[in-house]
């Protein structure tokens, strides 16, 4: 019976194993002989970069005989801008995914790569021109000159950890960009921050503003690298209660409690003070229980179907107490 159980653990184990990623499948591929090493320089500390982390370093690339086929060093040709990516995630050729994570901080090494292991590779996930000499063996000069955790704030998906802004919130921010000679993208200075809404092409994926077009930055193609400086000045959740945008809620101020254990009830209790507001020019203001209704709060029950607009209820049975939201409707409330 004991044997048994332990068969049936060991099987539990094997269906929750994680399938292999990408990265894990390419590498695979190595071979004996394929990855050499020789450090130019040695680094500082013992640490190296694991999956994860994002690593910055210069390459030059050579032929066996000496001539540099590509580089991101100036004195070689290049442009002068250190390469970023992040292991796990970024497109890196197979060698220098398996040689990196060996280097320290500052340290310089030479890898000598065969040609499967780097451009060669069958279905190489990295472009390379056609005339680069991708079917010989190659010499790979990296400078590794930091590694790090990157602060990842928003994923691919824009999905984001507890209390920074995600689709659709609204968010007012102070953005600039600048190139990698200080020198800023925008032709004019704005002191006033930008306002925008996730979710609604406002503001083009925080990993390609300067890719694509946005009425919040300038096109901006003719630049490998752009430093962005943000700071967030205020973000409003927003939701789309019948996703149709015809009943939208803002929430203004935070309230009290765990969302959504602590929002009313079915059949709960509630009193809620509200203004009603026209959506003109000026705002107008046609209901305020704090002069209409003798500064009492409006008192009703979840659930009895009582309260018109029936988008009113909708939207307070996802308020936790103290809460102040904006709601705007297009003919929900009417109804």
């Amino acid at each position: 019976m004991a044997a048994a159980e332990e068969v049936s653990d060991h099987d539990h184990l094997a269906q929750k194993k994680k399938p292999l990623s990408e990265d894990d499948k390419r590498r695979k591929k190595m071979v004996p002989g394929g990855l050499m090493k020789a450090t130019i320089r040695p680094g500082g500390g013992e640490s190296t970069p694991k999956d994860g982390d994002q690593v910055v370093y210069h390459c030059a690339v050579r032929t066996l005989d000496g001539v540099v086929v590509q580089s991101s060093k100036s004195e070689f040709g290049g442009k002068g801008i250190p390469i970023r990516q992040v292991l796990g995630k970024s497109k890196i050729l197979l060698g220098l995914l398996e040689g990196m994570p060996t280097m320290s901080k500052g340290e310089v090494a030479m890898f000598k790569i065969k040609s499967p292991l780097h451009y060669g590779e069958e279905d190489c996930p990295v472009p390379v021109p056609s005339n680069f000499p991708k079917d010989d063996d190659l010499h790979f000069e990296i400078e590794m000159i930091d590694f790090f955790k990157p602060k990842q704030v928003v994923t691919d998906d824009l999905g984001v950890v507890k209390k920074t802004p995600r689709e659709p919130y609204e968010i007012k921010a102070r953005i600039s960009g600048k190139k990698c000679d200080g020198k800023s993208i925008s032709s004019c200075e704005r002191t006033e921050p930008y306002l925008f809404t996730f979710g609604k092409s406002e503001a083009s994926s925080p990993f390609k503003w300067y890719l694509s077009e946005s009425p919040l930055l300038p096109l901006v193609g003719d630049f490998e690298e752009i430093h962005f400086e943000v700071e967030l000045v205020h973000f409003v959740q927003v939701r789309d209660m019948l996703r149709d945008g015809r009943l939208i809620k803002c929430r203004i101020c935070d309230g009290q409690g765990d969302f959504p254990m602590d929002c009313p009830l079915h059949d709960s209790r509630l009193r809620v003070h509200y203004k009603g507001m026209l959506l003109d020019n000026e705002n107008s203001v046609f209901y305020d229980t704090r002069i209409d209704n003798d500064g009492q709060p409006l008192e009703f029950c979840s659930g009895e179907g009582l309260v018109i607009p029936e988008g009113f209820e909708m939207c307070v049975r996802l308020m936790l107490p103290g809460e102040i939201a904006n709601l705007q409707s297009n003919h929900v409330f009417g109804k």
